[in-house]
């Protein structure tokens, strides 16, 4: 290919592509740039997290350091700029690009170069990921500066002793690395790949000094977390204590097995190669949901084709091998299955392109030598960068992009969503300061609300008093429920269910401990309700109201329904009781004293006929039961039924047999 116009064209106007590339990006992250958090979570973390660590509350370990650390100075001047972030992240994809561009110039081949700049520029997730405050357009950035440091260190000779030059871009080296590591925890993926790659091709002083460096480095940073945070782990156990688990979310379930975990990395192989790489290219519809066998080996093999290509002729592209192996293999083995975000694999995507593009390439041109074929690649190229920039501008809505500008920040939400961020901010603008609030997604809640928000990520415990203890452990006083739809997409009446399914637990011993204090929206609405661990004597409309509150989140409830009718039964309005007990009876049809109260209120509103049937139930339930037959009679008696003498007959028997 290096004969053909199109790969001198590349060559002869290299600076003039990446400005044409580099402007598209910016025109494409600007009109579709999204000023709202996403849903997800994570993202709102990285700034709460730069808020704490500003504030000297804690420092950011959970999902990587370095991220909310850069981000702290920001949010000393500008507090928690959400549009702002965004625009950074926007920033460091930016710079990645150029990075990129001068990183490959001259070492893959120009049209491989174009590629990898186009799809780095054009790729609708990489536009999509660059209006958001994740911390993967700066990880994405600092990958670029490791293999931008790492190519000044790969052509170094250090065979005698080396030069301040030669230790300052060691240093460098190992630098990156460690600013990656503590990015995010997989990227110590970089530095293991470094040392790898300098041990096989023999160059172990290089190795040595490396290592060293980054040693120093890490010991550093823990020293300084340990003296001023008291935080004494590397950053890296919490999770990866979590990584045996079974499920994340139920660790009671016990750790995977060897077994488990090799059928999670091929799940997981499945789910980003065969799926989100795909999609990455423009080769499978965004929607969908399919994995394949077959693709995922044809793909493990070019990359393997790749490998051996980089031990005989390409062994400057050996390091990306190492990188991708020693990353993507942690990934695949430490992700749940359940969690499939494409964004995990989303930051390798320019590296994968370098290394199967460049091995393409030198199959079809050097091996086949098909020019035919090399030109089919290239058309196959620009399709995949036509189609996501085809996918970016069919996303493009002028009600969006005005949205973006309302001074309702909530306007651009579904109503699910709308209606849970009102609420965490009308909680926390009218419960007292400092007061504890539970709810699902606390990081949003906490951003958007400015309030005392703690999360429930998943059940905490199992049985009632369990339950309560872990609410007044953390001195939480109220709670949201939200409607947050299961299909963020659409509204399906299905919702997620953890604060309602915790909240159940509590109601099933404590039906009354929920207080209403206030609702957003009429559908998919929000409720904030009040925690009252102690019992208290209260009138009777309010115990009601606090029924209703508890059948809201528990709508199966049927002691509540019970307790609910039993109160207005005792109010005289029959009609309410009977409703509510039929509700109760719905769901346990054989409950003796659901029964016994229908029959009680039916008794009580002259419905004489519905009282003699629940008391025929009550007899069959306890044919010795004398009260129950006495009813029975009395219901016949007064309507009128011949019936009346055998039951008062029976009535006489059972007197008798207790008198002996």
């Amino acid at each position: 290919m290096n004969n053909l116009p199109i790969e001198q064209w590349i060559k002869s106007r290299s600076k003039v592509i990446l400005l044409v590339f580099l402007l598209l990006y910016l025109i494409l992250a600007l009109l579709s740039f999204d000023t709202k958090l996403s849903t997800g979570g994570d993202d709102s973390w990285y700034l709460l997290a730069a808020k704490k660590f500003l504030d000297g509350i804690s420092f950011p370990t959970w999902h990587g350091s370095l991220y909310p650390i850069v981000l702290s100075p920001l949010v000393a001047i500008m507090g928690i700029n959400v549009p702002a972030f965004k625009l950074l992240s926007v920033f460091f994809i930016a710079l990645e690009i150029l990075l990129l561009a001068a990183i490959w110039r001259k070492r893959i081949p120009p049209f491989i170069w174009f590629f990898t700049i186009g799809l780095a520029a054009l790729s609708f997730q990489m536009i999509h990921y660059s209006s958001t405050t994740y911390s993967e357009p700066f990880f994405l950035l600092i990958q670029a500066l490791v293999f931008f440091s790492f190519y000044q260190v790969d052509q170094l000779d250090i065979n005698q002793t080396p030069s301040r030059e030669i230790l300052l871009k060691l240093f460098f080296f190992s630098f990156c690395c460690f600013l990656l590591s503590i990015t995010r925890n997989i990227g110590y993926a970089a530095i293991l790949a470094g040392l790898f790659y300098f041990l096989v091709k023999g160059q172990f002083k290089k190795s040595v000094l490396i290592f060293l460096f980054f040693l120093v480095l890490t010991v550093s940073f823990f020293i300084y977390k340990k003296l001023v945070w008291q935080v004494d782990s590397l950053g890296v156990e919490g999770q990866l204590n979590h990584v045996l688990y079974k499920d994340f979310y139920h660790p009671s379930k016990g750790n995977e097995s060897f077994i488990g975990l090799l059928k999670r990395f091929w799940e997981n192989s499945e789910l980003y190669i065969s799926k989100h790489l795909l999609k990455f290219y423009g080769f499978k519809s965004l929607m969908s949901t399919k994995t394949s066998a077959l693709t995922t080996i044809l793909l493990y093999l070019l990359f393997f084709g790749a490998l051996w290509q980089g031990f005989k002729t390409r062994k400057h592209l050996l390091f990306i091998a190492f990188y991708l192996g020693i990353s993507m293999g942690g990934t695949f083995i430490t992700q749940q299955t359940a969690w499939d975000q494409e964004r995990l694999v989303l930051i390798y995507l320019p590296l994968i392109t370098v290394l199967i593009g460049t091995f393409l390439y030198d199959l079809i041109d050097k091996n086949l030598k098909a020019p035919k074929l090399t030109i089919f690649l290239f058309v196959l190229a620009i399709g995949s960068m036509s189609i996501n920039a085809i996918h970016t501008t069919s996303k493009l809505e002028l009600a969006t992009i005005k949205r973006n500008f309302s001074k309702d920040p909530f306007s651009a939400y579904t109503p699910d969503w709308n209606n849970y961020l009102k609420m965490c901010r009308w909680a926390s603008s009218n419960l007292p300061e400092k007061t504890k609030i539970a709810c699902r997604k606390p990081n949003i809640a906490s951003i958007y609300g400015k309030g005392n928000f703690a999360g429930i990520y998943k059940i905490p415990h199992h049985t009632p008093d369990s339950v309560l203890q872990f609410f007044q452990q953390r001195n939480i006083d109220y709670i949201i429920v939200g409607s947050l739809r299961r299909i963020p997409s659409k509204n399906t009446g299905a919702v997620i269910t953890t604060v309602r399914h915790t909240l159940q637990i509590l109601l099933h011993k404590y039906p009354y401990i929920l207080e209403p204090i206030y609702q957003i929206g009429h559908s998919e609405h929000a409720v904030l309700f009040k925690i009252h661990p102690e019992e208290e004597q209260l009138p009777v409309d309010q115990l009601i109201n606090r029924l209703k509150a508890g059948l809201y989140v528990a709508p199966r409830n049927s002691y509540a329904m019970f307790l609910l009718a039993r109160l207005y039964a005792g109010s005289k309005d029959y009609k309410n009781g009977i409703k509510w007990i039929n509700k109760a009876l719905k769901i346990e049809a054989k409950e003796r004293l659901y029964i016994e109260l229908r029959a009680t209120i039916n008794w009580e509103r002259q419905a004489y006929s519905e009282a003699m049937n629940d008391f025929k139930l009550l007899v069959k339930q306890q044919p010795e039961n004398i009260i129950y037959w006495n009813n029975l009679t009395a219901c016949a008696q007064k309507l009128d039924l011949p019936e009346a003498r055998k039951y008062l007959k029976t009535v006489n028997q059972l007197k008798n047999n207790n008198k002996l």
